[in-house]
């Protein structure tokens, strides 16, 4: 073959064109490959940089962990080099490479600056594309959210960096392989066809050319006459057996066409008619094709916006994933139905179910159609049907159903839990079987009545469970109608109200009995009263009221505790009641106070029933291990002479009960005038009283205190009622009415004050009284701020603290041992003397005596009066060895005679307090009375006298 024939360049142009079309392919296919890598990684870097900058945004410790997880999966992407994250101090606090922490961003070797620059005036994320290198630089800054402020103006970087030179360097590697090795066997095979076709091919083929010529031009087939070799001829008769299948082909071809425009046509108007959301998708979830206009209303976004992305890009995260599990579920098992999401709609939730069939492609693919089927109306249903389902259930009242006969069809957990039938025992037959036989035919028959006419019966009714035992119910009917207005069933709704009857009885019980005795109250009282006053005016019959108080009841309570008391009161209940007939009322009006009412009973009879009680209460009562006696005073009223209401009569039983007290206890007295007046008296009193503090009637007296060398220790100061018609009013009158009253407390502070007052003047005016002793009342001891008052008292005075000293009885600091010893070592810290006050007279203690931060023992006058017959003799030197093995000053008060103080310095006695050396005085004879015992001694200014 000669190169200068025209063959021959020919044949080198077709080579030559190969080979610069197989260069430039090659280039081509790198350039475009290179592209695409490069395009990827910007936006796999601007997603990446973006979901980072998200992250930063969180608030709290789950960012640091989310940033930790996007870091480790972004590590194990082969493009990329480094990941930086930079606060708004451009200091580096995420990366990649951990070496890189803490340093300054700016100064890392690939670091851009111009677009570190652009991206701090910038929100959006940047690119910088260096293909000289092979890198992609990726970027986006963000302000970190502060708890005082919305942003910070300063802001932070993401940079993320792709080294694409070993992407490079393999693509060109795989399409030298593609294009190189095959264009090489193309060139030969060119030249060895070139060969084959000149002296095999190009013969026949210029007849077969010829041919297909004439068909282009006036499309007729023409069939070649089989000549030639035997090759040509076989081809030539392929090529009309050709021609003919062709011509077939065309018809069968068009045939085909018709029918797949006309299927086409069926299809779309299928598809149109689908009135539910149709999609084509890819097995990773990407939306493919979108179909169904009739259904384009329920789009969150439109077909267009749809198309290409995948359903994590345009559903919340949940709905996505059950949406790509219907499409696992189709491609494994080729359907998948059932599956449900919520998507907001508008502001509103709305439920749809998906339905998944695999499409499986020529070219082997697969993919899913997808229709979403909205059920919302239909959720919205199951759910109600659902709750009222729970509700039946789960409701605390038994619910029953019956059809149209009153055949029970249907029953809850309820009604088998309060009857006993389950539902198999009930089911089928009627609500009779619950009867109770308490309530007649007509009872029934006008239930029904009432049904039939208003459609609803509610009340109490009585019926048995299922092991014969009758309860009270509350129970509602209600009939349900069909359609057509018929009764199709009826549902009856109650609830068990045993409990609440056997409320009721035990409300009554606490309304009308007293909890502890269980014998009635003052309201059951009252009504008994009333209808025994109400025979008594009738009939004109005697009626007695018998008001029974346990005397000394109290120390029983304080010193064996309240658990023996209520034992000791269930006890009298007891007796009391075996002395009463029928028509008789015991009461227990509070505490340790009772009241028996006796109609149709005269003086005499309720003279011998209260001896009777009196002797019944003293007898020995064996309680907890104690043998206690108890002794009653009771007072008696008799209706209609000491009253007509049942007020009235207890008035003046309560005045005649405290006449009994005062005359002895352990007896009884009845009513008469003058105790009316004397309670009236004292009723007046106490209204004085409370206006005397406002009047200034009150005013202290002071009474010295000495030792036995006859030195003034200090003085007492006493209450006196300067009242303007009575005088002088004593203690004995007015303190038990403040006690009772509650205005000891303001007149107890009113005393302290003017007494500290007192001892401010006298220090002012150069007067040295050592002390002033002030008596403490029960009430007042128990103030939770009297500590508080006496430290402001003395600061506000700028007296010391010992120059004040507090007088406590016994019954006061042993009411509540515990309290008293902290409130007693408060005032004892603060620098307060404390003194016992009576020493003897009440229940001591010794072991919470020698506990608690006492100074003085007060002498009670009672044991200093007996000390001349010498009954006293051993209580008092008892008491004061007691105190001075203690620690404790005495001092006896009420010394009046030189032969008590006699025996008191025989006994050792500290000190002395009574009328032989000073009875109490007003505050001028007091001062005149320091006056006139003043005298200088060795140790400077003092009083003394002669003992």
């Amino acid at each position: 073959m000669r190169l200068g024939s025209l063959k021959s360049q020919l044949l080198l142009i077709v080579v030559g064109m190969v080979g610069l079309t197989l260069a430039g392919a090659y280039l081509i296919g790198v350039n475009s490959r290179l592209d695409a890598e490069f395009a990827d990684a910007r936006r796999d870097g601007l997603q990446n940089v973006f979901r980072l900058s998200q992250y930063l945004l969180a608030d709290g410790e789950q960012h640091q962990a989310d940033i930790a997880q996007e870091l480790a999966m972004l590590a194990t992407d082969p493009r990329i080099s480094q990941v930086l994250i930079a606060d708004p101090q451009g200091i580096v606090r995420h990366a990649l490479d951990r070496q890189l922490l803490g340093q300054e961003l700016a100064l890392q070797p690939w670091a851009d600056a111009a677009l570190l620059q652009s991206l701090r005036s910038s929100r959006l994320g940047m690119v910088r594309q260096d293909p000289q290198q092979g890198s992609v630089l990726v970027g986006i800054s963000y302000a970190p959210l502060e708890r005082d402020v919305v942003r910070s103006k300063q802001r932070g970087m993401v940079l993320l960096r792709y080294d694409l030179t070993a992407t490079a360097r393999q693509l060109r590697w795989q399409l030298l392989q593609v294009f190189v090795l095959p264009g090489v066997m193309l060139l030969l095979l060119v030249l060895l066809l070139g060969w084959l076709a000149q002296r095999y091919v190009a013969g026949p083929l210029g007849r077969l050319r010829a041919a297909t010529l004439q068909y282009a031009r006036d499309g007729t087939l023409q069939p070649l006459p089989e000549a030639g070799v035997p090759e040509v001829r076989a081809l030539f008769r392929a090529f009309n057996t050709l021609q003919q299948q062709l011509q077939d082909s065309l018809r069968m071809l068009e045939a085909q066409k018709q029918a797949a425009s006309q299927l086409v046509q069926e299809r779309e108007a299928l598809l149109l008619a689908v009135p539910d959301l149709l999609f084509e998708m890819s097995p990773e979830g990407r939306y493919l094709q979108v179909w169904s206009n009739t259904a384009r209303d329920s789009l969150s976004t439109t077909r267009e916006q749809l198309l290409g992305k995948l359903v994590h890009q345009v559903m919340p995260l949940d709905a996505a994933d059950t949406v790509c599990l219907a499409i696992r579920q189709a491609l494994q098992q080729g359907v998948s139905r059932g599956l449900r999401i919520c998507l907001y709609l508008d502001c509103e939730a709305r439920w749809f179910e998906l339905s998944a069939a695999r499409k499986d492609g020529a070219d082997g693919s697969s993919s899913c159609i997808v229709l979403s089927h909205d059920i919302t109306t239909r959720k919205q249903a199951e759910d109600e049907l659902q709750l009222w389902a729970q509700v039946f259930a789960a409701a605390h009242n038994g619910i029953l159903v019956t059809d149209s006969f009153r055949n029970i069809v249907l029953i809850n957990s309820a009604f088998t839990r309060i009857t006993g039938y389950e539902q198999g025992d009930i089911v089928g037959r009627t609500p009779s079987v619950l009867s109770s036989g308490r309530h007649d035919e007509a009872f029934y028959r006008r239930m029904w009545q009432e049904i039939g006419s208003r459609g609803y019966w509610q009340g109490e009714i009585w019926n048995r469970r299922k092991s014969g035992e009758i309860f009270p119910e509350w129970q509602s009917i209600s009939a349900v109608r069909g359609e057509n207005g018929e009764v199709s069933h009826y549902i009856s709704v109650f609830s068990d109200i045993s409990s609440q009857k056997e409320a009721e009885q035990y409300i009554r019980r606490l309304a009308y009995f007293d909890s502890l005795t269980g014998l009635p109250n003052r309201a059951l009282l009252q009504d008994h009263a009333a209808q025994a006053l109400a025979l008594s005016r009738h009939d004109s019959t005697p009626l007695a009221l018998m008001f029974i108080d346990l005397d000394r009841f109290k120390n029983i309570n304080d010193t064996l505790g309240h658990s023996v008391g209520d034992q000791l009161l269930v006890e009298v209940g007891r007796r009391l009641l075996l002395l009463l007939q029928e028509k008789d009322t015991l009461t227990r009006l509070g505490g340790d106070e009772f009241i028996i009412l006796l109609p149709e009973t005269n003086e005499s009879a309720a003279s011998h029933l209260a001896d009777s009680v009196v002797q019944a209460l003293s007898a020995p009562c064996y309680l907890s291990g104690y043998e206690l006696v108890i002794t009653p005073s009771i007072g008696i009223a008799m209706a209609p002479v000491d009253g007509g209401t049942l007020e009235e009569l207890l008035r003046a039983a309560d005045a005649a009960m405290y006449r009994a007290k005062a005359e002895g206890r352990s007896t009884f007295r009845f009513f008469t005038a003058q105790m009316q007046q004397r309670s009236a008296a004292r009723l007046k009193l106490e209204a004085e009283l409370r206006r005397a503090l406002d009047k200034r009637e009150l005013q202290l007296y002071y009474q010295p205190q000495c030792n036995m060398q006859g030195q003034l220790v200090g003085v007492e100061a006493l209450l006196r009622w300067m009242h303007p018609e009575l005088g002088v009013v004593a203690p004995v009158e007015f303190i038990p009415l403040a006690e009772e009253s509650g205005l000891i407390v303001p007149i107890g502070m009113w005393v302290l004050q003017e007494a500290i007052e007192q001892m401010r003047d006298w220090r002012e005016r150069g007067i040295r009284v050592p002390a002033v002793a002030v008596n403490l009342s029960a009430l007042q001891f128990r103030q939770p701020l009297l500590v508080e008052q006496i430290s402001r008292l003395l600061h506000e005075a700028a007296l010391p603290a010992e120059c004040l000293e507090l007088e406590l009885t016994e019954s006061v600091v042993l009411e509540d041992p515990d309290d008293a010893l902290g409130l007693m070592e408060r005032l004892h810290n603060l620098g307060v003397r404390l003194a016992i006050d009576d020493f003897g007279t009440g229940y001591s203690s010794l072991n919470y005596l020698r506990r608690f931060p006492v100074d003085r023992l007060k002498i009670d006058r009672s044991f200093v009066q007996d000390l001349e017959q010498g009954r006293g003799i051993a209580i008092v030197r008892a008491i004061v060895s007691l105190a001075h093995s203690l620690g404790f000053v005495t001092i006896a008060e009420g010394v009046e005679t030189p032969a008590q103080l006699a025996q008191l310095r025989r006994l050792r006695c500290d000190e002395v307090q009574g009328f032989l050396f000073a009875r109490p005085m007003a505050l001028l004879p007091f001062e005149a009375w320091l006056q006139r015992h003043h005298m200088v001694g060795p140790d400077g200014e003092s009083w003394s006298f002669e003992l």
